[in-house]
């Protein structure tokens, strides 16, 4: 804990992020997370700092464009959950 202006500041990870691993060993997110332009890679890592240490925060993870969900990624998301449940 740091100590500022007379009070504790709690510096523990409420929520520590952990990202997606493929049953290959890959890390699609983290992969995509060091293709962004380095200003886009910090905003990124702020905004998971505030999860980590900040939760409960409402969180908006995408924008939709569509009404409808591509089928693809219903099944991408499918398949990763059966691999981490």
């Amino acid at each position: 804990m740091a100590h500022v202006t007379g009070r504790m500041i709690d510096r523990t990870k409420k929520l520590p992020a952990r990202f997606y691993v493929s049953l290959t060993g890959r890390n699609p997110v983290r992969e995509w997370i060091l293709e962004l332009p380095s200003e886009d890679r910090q905003t990124v890592g702020k905004d998971i700092q505030k999860v980590e240490f900040g939760w409960p925060i409402l969180l908006h993870g995408f924008i939709k464009k569509t009404q409808k969900t591509p089928q693809q990624d219903i099944d991408l998301a499918l398949k990763r959950k059966r691999e981490v449940t």
